[in-house]
């Protein structure tokens, strides 16, 4: 808990002074650089949180990786997490960030599970209809396929579940037949 405080701390501070400085949009490619580079670096990571390696070893590392890939305002921001000793909650302060982007910026992610993958047509009408209905500017629409549903699609939004698959209403027919005491 105190580890998502101090995460959310520095990440709202980040967000707040790139808003600020009018560099919102750069800044949230360059957090997304860092997290991807770092989920995709476990390396990375363990260097970052051992306690061994030293903070100018660590930031001589993250020169040599981002200092000409970022802005200015994101390496300073990476300095300034390495000198209060906070480079351990590097990727957590990224997720946070870019969570707070999104909130910012009105942007959803939503899962679709089809059995079938979705044309461009009907992907553009998920997301008209998404968008109408939760009240955002845009959605980011992460798609999966799962033959077993048979058709139909489920739909999942923050914590909410909308299952229109065929396999979902197959088992509630059965349901209600063994309930009837149908055989």
């Amino acid at each position: 808990m105190l580890e998502f405080k101090t995460s959310y701390r520095y990440a709202k501070s980040l967000l707040d002074l790139s808003v600020k400085d009018n560099l919102l949009n750069t800044i949230y490619k360059d957090v997304i650089l860092v997290n991807t580079i770092c989920r995709n670096n476990k390396d990375l990571v363990l260097i970052l949180k051992s306690p061994l390696i030293y903070g100018d070893k660590k930031l001589r590392i993250l020169k040599k990786i981002f200092y000409d890939k970022i802005n200015n305002l994101t390496f300073s921001f990476l300095d300034l997490i390495n000198k209060k000793g906070r480079l351990p909650l590097l990727l957590d302060i990224t997720e946070v960030f870019i969570l707070e982007y999104k909130k910012v910026n009105l942007i959803k992610d939503v899962s679709i599970t089809t059995a079938i993958s979705l044309s461009d047509e009907l992907r553009d009408k998920f997301k008209k209809i998404i968008k109408t209905v939760i009240s955002c500017k845009k959605v980011n629409l992460i798609e999966d396929v799962d033959k077993s549903l048979i058709g139909g699609y489920i739909l999942s939004v923050d914590d909410k579940k909308l299952d229109e698959s065929i396999k979902n209403k197959l088992s509630l027919l059965k349901l209600n037949f063994l309930n009837s005491g149908i055989k």
